[in-house]
């Protein structure tokens, strides 16, 4: 796991889902937003988020305000992150297939997604050549975007 989307707890042997929000609103599934209970599968969606992120050095949702967007993914869900988060291509020039996991990994249905093991497998055994370094023509790093005024003080 590369960090905890808000899904921390005592490890049991199986999650309990959970009913209300937890993590950044910005790298959260739909249903982690809204009353609908959630599991692993939300970590695969945030996980989809950081690939975008760190694929294009810049903060998703630049320039979206936390409450409006909350309310476009509840009543859009993973439409609005689909057709709001474009793909620069010459970002993952050397990796396509990195816009194929991030897109899989914000399918709507959460049972639709990959698990981390499917694609630690993907990975694993791709060819080299599909896994070569990026452009080194990156695209410019945008500054974070504040969440709330909280951060100000």
């Amino acid at each position: 796991k590369i960090t905890d989307f808000g899904l921390s707890k005592v490890k049991t042997s199986r999650l309990s889902p959970q009913k209300r929000q937890h993590g950044a609103a910005y790298y959260c599934a739909p249903e982690a937003l809204g009353n609908d209970p959630y599991d692993y599968p939300c970590d695969v969606f945030s996980f989809g988020v950081i690939v975008w992120e760190l694929m294009h050095r810049q903060r998703p949702f630049y320039g979206i305000d936390v409450h409006p967007f909350i309310a476009i993914v509840q009543r859009e869900g993973s439409r609005f992150v689909r057709g709001t988060l474009e793909w620069n291509e010459a970002a993952i020039a050397g990796v396509p297939q990195v816009k194929d996991i991030a897109l899989r990994c914000w399918l709507e249905t959460s049972k639709d997604r990959p698990t981390f093991q499917e694609l630690v497998g993907e990975v694993l055994f791709a060819p080299p050549s599909s896994l070569s370094p990026p452009s080194k023509q990156s695209p410019p790093v945008k500054p974070p975007c504040k969440e709330s005024s909280a951060e100000e003080s």
